[in-house]
């Protein structure tokens, strides 16, 4: 059971930071008891560890030593933890929900973008669900919260036995308060801060999953995850500075389709389609046309 630790909308006499991570401890007992699920996070394929580099590199060795489909690898703590483009994920340990998950997805590798679709929504749905919050989604594998970051995504693919693996690795702040980065609070956000009191990781953690099983089954039995997606997706519609490896370019982002890809105006009424890249918000695109 977990211990309610504040009245919501105040931290008053809220246990001190270490109590709080006592109290709400993760483990694989915890995990899988009442979890629901039919192969993802069963018992016998949950990994956890108190403290490791990258909850994705270790899903990986696991992936390339023949573990199942399902397979989740969560830590307290990441030391080497990492978003896209190689930044690095920060987090104080027990404070955030870090995990991977991998995937054997009976799909070809420009096909698995989808399975990013699928964790976003289920992180999102989840949040709604746990909190009261609302989420939205940044393309192209972030969840944002009032305009800050709430949640990342990587996915990692590779070949094993001839087969595709997917690994999708998820950061979701909690309960982290940045006092040790206080300049990260102008771009990122907790569900902590947002409600001002803190949030029980685990039933969060539970909803995701499920979420992301039922998800995944739905796509391998033909359901597109597209339509829920690019209805959450915040980016559409906004004046933006991409960055691609062949250069950078301010616009419009106007649509996605269903490979994830995302179409943006340009100032001379072109358009553009971006698979990877880095998207930044920028003030509305009529100031902004004069200095792109």
């Amino acid at each position: 059971m977990f211990v309610k630790l504040a009245v919501p909308g105040s931290l008053t006499n809220t246990p001190d930071t270490p109590t709080l991570r006592l109290m709400d401890k993760l483990s694989p007992e915890s995990i899988a008891a009442g979890l629901g699920t039919r192969w993802l996070a069963r018992p016998d394929r949950i990994y956890y560890y108190e403290r490791t580099g990258s909850t994705n590199d270790e899903a990986r060795r696991l992936a390339l030593a023949g573990a199942p489909e399902g397979t989740l690898v969560i830590a307290e703590e990441q030391t080497a933890g990492r978003g896209r483009l190689g930044r690095r994920w920060l987090a104080p340990a027990g404070e955030a929900l870090l995990f991977s998950i991998l995937f054997l997805p009976p799909l070809a590798a420009h096909e698995a973008y989808p399975l990013t679709m699928v964790a976003s929504l289920a992180c999102l749905h989840a949040v709604e669900a746990e909190t009261g919050l609302h989420p939205t989604l940044k393309w192209p594998n972030d969840l944002l919260l009032k305009g800050k970051k709430l949640a990342g995504m990587l996915s990692e693919l590779g070949q094993v036995d001839d087969r595709l693996y997917c690994i999708i690795g998820i950061g979701l702040n909690v309960n982290v308060d940045f006092a040790a980065a206080p300049e990260l609070r102008t771009q990122a956000t907790s569900l902590r801060l947002s409600l001002s009191h803190p949030v029980p990781r685990l039933p969060l953690l539970q909803a995701i999953l499920r979420r992301i099983e039922a998800g995944y089954d739905a796509l391998r039995a033909g359901h597109s995850p597209y339509p829920a997606w690019v209805t959450h997706l915040g980016t559409l519609g906004q004046a933006v500075r991409v960055t691609t490896s062949e250069g950078s370019f301010a616009g419009v982002a106007t649509s996605a389709d269903p490979d994830g890809a995302l179409y943006i105006t340009l100032p001379d009424g072109s358009m553009r389609r971006i698979l990877t890249g880095d998207v930044q918000g920028l003030r509305p695109f009529v100031e902004t046309q004069g200095n792109s």
